[in-house]
């Protein structure tokens, strides 16, 4: 079988692994595989992760936009994570970059959508003084303001004091393991709740200033304590803070815990790809799901391979059984979705 077979016969497998979940569970005069997977089941894609985020903020944002939100879209995201709470604060879509250029993808997409003011994410090392400066270009000098930090902890903490002045609610995630932190921008985005960035074992300084400063009260840690460790907990709890954890054995379960605490009644679901083939850049992992946050759907996690694992393929079941008209909207095309890229 050629790889190109082979992307296709995994794309269909995850859309129909939904479609018959929901085929079965809606009822005798229900849908059929068929109408479930055209009518429930949806893809917003393109032929890259630039591509793609430029396809979801038009899907988002169908008659324009005065401002956009542009992210580093490779290798390292970790300036992305902290973007929700910008993008829903400013009401913008966000558009990934490269590190030292501005794709072709994100340079027409600020065009279609008549953006006037940028917000970039991420200092001069993540995101090079030659992007800023193509995209000044673009939507001339002025209008282009850069938000960041020295590092990922200091760049968290920037975003959410440009979105918000005070918060009584955040989300804290591991800055180094992202895959579990993208799963809470959604709701960041829906609620305007700032998402700060930790180490598995402690809390950086400007964090705990950050936290000071925005008068939060209840923190939502995100993961397991193998994401963020129980010492972490109970360093915010000694200081007085309402600390809950939202977090799964692992980050498809984490996704699916997350979408139950924070979504109890969502009616529609994002999936995106939670984890690549290559080890060495899992920190790509759910890339797509730094743009299609500004959709509001929780987002639910599927493998490498293209499999719904148990835990998600049963809450897709629950979700269906609860409400029939529940829809699934996949972000990325078969490479970055369901196939082996």
């Amino acid at each position: 079988m050629s790889h190109a077979a082979r992307l296709m016969n995994k794309k269909v497998a995850v859309i129909l692994v939904i479609a018959l979940v929901l085929s079965a569970l809606v009822g005798p005069f229900g849908l059929g595989v068929a109408s479930a997977s055209e009518d429930q089941v949806s893809r917003v894609e393109g032929k890259n992760r630039y591509e793609t985020a430029a396809n979801i903020a038009k899907a988002a944002y169908p008659d324009g936009n005065d401002t956009v939100i542009v992210a580093r879209g490779e290798n390292v995201i970790a300036d992305a994570l902290a973007a929700s709470v910008l993008a829903g604060a400013k009401n913008a879509p966000i558009l990934l970059t490269k590190e030292k250029s501005l794709p072709p993808e994100t340079r027409q997409a600020i065009e279609d959508l008549g953006a006037e003011q940028v917000y970039i994410l991420g200092n001069e090392y993540a995101i090079s003084k030659a992007v800023e400066d193509a995209l000044k270009e673009l939507v001339g000098e002025s209008n282009v303001k850069r938000v960041s930090g020295n590092d990922r902890y200091e760049t968290a903490v920037a975003v959410a004091k440009e979105a918000v002045s005070s918060a009584e609610k955040a989300y804290l995630a591991n800055g180094e393991k992202t895959v579990d932190a993208l799963v809470a921008g959604p709701a960041a985005f829906v609620n305007q709740v700032p998402v700060l960035l930790v180490k598995q074992d402690s809390i950086p300084d400007v964090v705990w200033e950050a936290l000071d400063d925005l008068g939060v009260e209840e923190i939502v840690l995100v993961g397991s304590v193998d994401v963020i460790s129980k010492a972490v907990e109970d360093a915010l709890k000694a200081e007085g803070y309402d600390v809950r954890r939202v977090g799964g054995k692992d980050r498809f379960e984490t996704s699916v815990e997350f979408a139950k605490s924070e979504f109890p009644e969502a009616a529609s679901y994002g999936i995106v790809k939670g984890e690549h083939h290559d080890k060495d850049k899992d920190a790509e992992s759910g890339v797509d799901a730094v743009a299609a946050v500004v959709l509001g759907q929780p987002l639910l996690y599927a493998t490498k391979n293209g499999v719904l694992n148990d835990t998600v393929q049963n809450f897709i079941a629950e979700r269906a059984a609860a409400n029939p008209a529940v829809t699934f909207t996949i972000f990325g095309d078969e490479n970055a979705v369901v196939a082996d890229v």
